[in-house]
């Protein structure tokens, strides 16, 4: 292992891509995350979890974050940091220009915000996220939702254990869950340890957004509806978001020596085992983009491949608002920036796909991005552009300022059950919202003699997909 070691640390990963085999959430993938792996592999997970048997299949850790035992305290967190630290006051919390009027991250009405600041942020990002940060990306903290499932559906009783309070969960299948009172912190003291236990839920108060939810007990009472002010250091209980994907880097559904391989050949080349297959074109534009010369599910450049609505990541029989994954047109419930199109007036301002609602990234690894709408802009403006015929496929060659080729076949479009348009239109969805009509998405769009990039089209449609590539390294 010295050996290996040796020849190993002086290669760095891909910028882009260091986050999938950073096990040890060091900021680089390494022989430290190829031993973090081998340590799974053989001994399991490094954080216990229990299946209490809920109605939502949430497991829940065993400790507390920072703790070694379930009866441990473990660490204090302010809601939104990731460290512990001396003094809690919102003249030390991370998210505010010192005081609770002045957010600076997470608000939702600006008369809260830092001059007006919003971003109508109501969950935690993972990197602001306690458990997700010190334990790995198989944690979050949970929703308040979870923790009102677990007061709900379990029994709770104030007990004690190896002479610590704290309240016993046991689930529908007898199986429990221990918490200690921990207390809380706030300026630089320890309040009602052994009489209060207070867990942070990464879910905001969106009415009070000053606040954050948690759950509290006490010895005669508990519940998960209570808000609190962020900037006190509350104990963090997590929730495990899958104990088998966080090390299944070849995507095979389970972690063993296949993964360790993966890993070990990413650190000496910079490329995932199981990637490598999908080439890409060098068109010599001027953002450099580099574009994959097959769709997504496609095996040479004149097959058509799969077909996705707008956000989803596999193809499926029906398409149709009934069967799109993220609401009805007006009803949405991701990917909204007017609340007229939301469903009860959501809104999350996201504006392009996030990686795990991508199909390229989900289908073809970390290397892989659906393209902007501004990258299929330039892939037809700063190329010439021809309807062809290649393998008795029709479909446009794109040819860039250095001479090199590129083939969309018009593999048409899927609605309902039926495909429509194949051998005479091509459709191509970029990762792009419409931010004018959300329930739309830009892509391009042609036929013969016609080409267009922008184009709109509602997001349940089925449309092929034209992978870029990420990082080529």
């Amino acid at each position: 292992m010295c050996l290996l070691a040796g020849m190993l640390f002086p290669l760095t990963a891909a910028a882009d891509e260091s986050k999938r085999g950073d096990l040890n959430n060091d900021g680089g993938v390494d022989i430290a995350d190829v031993i973090s792996l081998i340590h799974y592999v053989i001994n399991g997970e490094e954080h216990e979890w229990v299946d209490l048997g809920l109605p939502s299949c949430t497991l829940w850790a065993t400790c507390n974050i920072g703790a070694n035992a379930p009866e441990e305290y473990g660490d204090y967190f302010a809601w939104g940091e990731t460290d512990p630290k001396d003094y809690y006051d919102w003249s030390t919390y991370k998210w505010c220009n010192g005081d609770y009027d002045k957010l600076t991250k997470y608000c939702t009405y600006s008369s809260y915000g830092d001059n007006g600041f919003t971003d109508r942020k109501t969950e935690l990002d993972p990197e602001d996220d306690a458990a997700y940060v010190n334990w790995g990306s198989s944690w979050r903290m949970p929703t308040t939702e979870q923790q009102r499932e677990l007061c709900e559906k379990c029994t709770c009783d104030w007990t004690t254990r190896y002479g610590v309070n704290g309240y016993l969960f046991t689930g529908p299948n007898g199986n429990t869950l221990f918490l200690p009172a921990a207390g809380s912190r706030e300026s630089e003291s320890l309040y009602n340890a052994g009489s209060w236990g207070s867990y942070w839920s990464r879910t905001l108060n969106s009415v009070y957004p000053e606040e954050a939810y948690f759950i509290n007990f006490h010895l005669d009472n508990w519940g998960s509806w209570f808000h609190y002010a962020r900037y006190y250091g509350l104990t963090v209980r997590s929730v495990c978001v899958s104990p088998s994907k966080r090390g299944d880097l070849n995507n095979d559904g389970s972690v063993d020596i296949a993964d360790v391989v993966s890993l070990i050949y990413y650190v000496l080349n910079g490329e995932w085992l199981g990637e490598t297959q999908h080439e890409w074109v060098d068109l010599g534009l001027p953002s450099g983009t580099l574009w994959a010369t097959c769709n997504v599910g496609a095996y040479a450049p004149d097959e058509y491949g799969d077909y996705f609505a707008w956000g989803e990541t596999v193809p499926k029989d029906y398409y149709d608002w009934s069967t799109y994954k993220w609401g009805n047109f007006d009803q949405l419930t991701k990917y909204c920036t007017d609340s007229n199109y939301g469903n009860n007036g959501f809104v999350d301002d996201k504006t392009e796909l996030d990686p795990e609602d991508d199909a390229a990234y989900v289908n073809w690894g970390s290397s892989w991005r659906m393209p902007t709408t501004e990258q299929q802009r330039e892939l037809c403006e700063k190329c010439t552009c021809d309807w062809t015929t290649r393998y008795g496929v029709n479909g446009y060659l794109f040819t860039g300022p250095n001479g090199n080729t590129l083939f969309l076949p018009a593999a048409g479009s899927r609605s309902l059950e039926w495909f429509s348009g194949a051998g005479s239109w091509g459709y191509y969805w970029s990762r792009t919202l419409d931010t004018s009509r959300n329930y739309c998405a830009c892509h391009i769009r042609f036929r013969s003699g016609y080409v267009l990039c922008g184009e709109l089209i509602g997001r349940y449609s089925g449309y092929s997909v034209r992978a870029v590539r990420v990082s080529h390294n």
